[in-house]
């Protein structure tokens, strides 16, 4: 529905490894926590440290304006802050974090049983 650019606060060797690409956002997500930004569960991916990459809780940096405006769009129901993508601009970490809607129940059956009927025909597409 909307995207906003945010900062990262990093340590060092995280800002370092997120310049060279080492980054996960798969199951990653933010959320407003006490009025303030946070991005949840991304891996970054460190030299000489686990490999599996640490999943830390990371603070976004954002205007107030736009934290404000952040809270009013996630006062509807259902609604979910998905990073995008992360990328550098001018020496700095920057993601950019969209607002919207989660699935319902409802839309991930259908999506399913949609999937299984295209299976179902390349199966006999590939008989004939």
């Amino acid at each position: 529905m909307d995207t906003f650019e945010a900062g990262v606060m990093l340590t060092g060797a995280e800002a370092k490894a997120a310049r060279e690409g080492r980054v996960d956002l798969t199951r990653s997500y933010a959320k407003l926590i006490k009025g303030e930004p946070f991005l949840i569960n991304a891996a970054i991916y460190v030299q000489n440290v686990d490999p599996g990459g640490t999943r830390r809780t990371r603070k976004l940096l954002l205007r107030k304006g736009q934290i404000v405006g952040l809270g009013s769009k996630m006062g509807g129901k259902g609604m979910a802050l998905v990073p995008i993508a992360l990328y550098t601009k001018k020496n700095l970490v920057k993601i950019e974090i969209g607002v919207g809607k989660s699935k319902r129940e409802f839309d991930k059956r259908r999506e399913l049983k949609k999937r299984d009927i295209d299976r179902s025909i390349e199966k006999e597409l590939k008989m004939v």
